[in-house]
């Protein structure tokens, strides 16, 4: 019995080894562009999924097949969890030696609407085995208000629409947004990133006679950029941004010259 002792030591270590030898094998990152969103606004991961277990990988619906989990926590122990099914990830399979990487809207997935700080993390299922990413934490905030205007629609005046220009700081430059929310529709429009923001004087907001949205703010050295947004009963669309020197225009309230794109309607 003694001299069978190391032998059956080995071999449980070994058995050890391969149990836990899959780990490394499949490897799952999960990153974010930002570490802030602000709230309303779309929040992107990129998950990069790397094969080294010698087998294939292959998402899907049945049993046998992998699964994709994303998980966030909103408070200590207060956890919700959503398998990611959409036809990308679906109809993937991941061979020995490759990797493939997905792109999931955590806000689409997650009620994310209140300004706080989120801890995601995401897990490959696949045999009965979760293969985990290292958590991430990630807040929604509110960002800075500058402005803000009340509007009805052109076309449907009792359809109000709220307008703000806020300013939050984006890989170390303040960035300038548009949020757009419906208030008798009881949706967000969107958030837009209207780029970065010098503040040397007040972005300025505009509308024209059929509802269309005009912004322009300093955002570089005798640079403005000029935002025109479509907004109409369909929803809201981004139209186009343009890049304007400072001897081009003159920045007052009123009295802006300058050239909008096709089918934008400038102020009478």
């Amino acid at each position: 019995m003694q001299r069978n002792t190391p032998y059956r030591l080995l071999v449980a270590a070994a058995a050890i080894i391969i149990a836990h030898a899959g780990d490394a094998q499949i490897a799952l990152e999960m990153t974010t562009k930002h570490r802030e969103y602000l709230q309303y606004e779309s929040m992107p991961a990129t998950l990069t999924l790397q094969n080294q277990s010698g087998l294939d990988i292959e998402f899907g619906r049945y049993d046998n097949e992998a699964n994709l989990r994303l998980n966030v926590e909103f408070d200590r122990g207060q956890i919700e969890e959503r398998i990611v099914d959409t036809r990308e990830v679906l109809e993937t399979t991941v061979r020995p030696g490759e990797s493939a990487r997905f792109t999931v809207d955590l806000s689409r997935l997650f009620d994310l609407r209140t300004p706080r700080r989120y801890l995601f993390s995401a897990a490959v299922v696949w045999r009965s085995r979760d293969y985990p990413s290292k958590p991430r934490f990630v807040s929604v905030v509110n960002g800075f208000k500058i402005a803000g205007e009340r509007r009805g629609l052109p076309m449907s005046p009792e359809t109000v629409r709220e307008y703000e220009l806020r300013y939050q700081s984006r890989s170390e430059t303040e960035h300038l947004f548009l949020t757009i929310n419906g208030e008798t529709e009881d949706v967000c429009f969107g958030v837009f990133d209207l780029g970065p923001l010098i503040r040397v004087y007040e972005p300025i907001m505009k509308f024209d006679h059929v509802g269309n949205v005009r912004v322009i703010h300093h955002s570089g050295r005798g640079v403005n950029t000029h935002n025109y947004l479509i907004s109409d009963e369909k929803g809201v669309r981004h139209l186009e941004a343009l890049f304007k020197t400072l001897e081009d225009i003159e920045i007052t309230g009123d009295g802006l010259k300058d050239k909008a794109p096709p089918g934008f309607e400038l102020d009478r």
